[in-house]
């Protein structure tokens, strides 16, 4: 099979980079901050993350590259929520 019939086929290549930009997976970390009454300094303070590390993660559009577990770990504790509550997929 030629490259192009490769291309044609495969359903990345028709979405393109901007269309999986729109998917994926987000944080609900503001959501589960309000709910527990936790400010992003308190979450720093709890999770034993730094606050700029809290602030980048907690950005409004919830995006995010890369997360380690151990910051999924930390950041569920302070929570006292699941990575399914954390995490959801849109």
């Amino acid at each position: 099979m030629c490259q192009s019939a490769i291309a044609r086929k495969s359903p990345i290549s028709q979405i393109g980079a901007w269309g999986l930009a729109e998917m994926g997976v987000r944080l609900n970390l503001m959501g589960l901050l309000r709910v527990r009454g936790m400010t992003r300094y308190g979450l720093a303070k709890a999770s034993g993350l730094s606050l700029s590390a809290v602030y980048r993660l907690a950005g409004r559009s919830g995006r995010f590259t890369r997360l380690e577990a151990d910051t999924i770990d930390r950041l569920c504790g302070a929570l006292r929520c699941t990575p399914g509550e954390l995490i959801r997929r849109e």
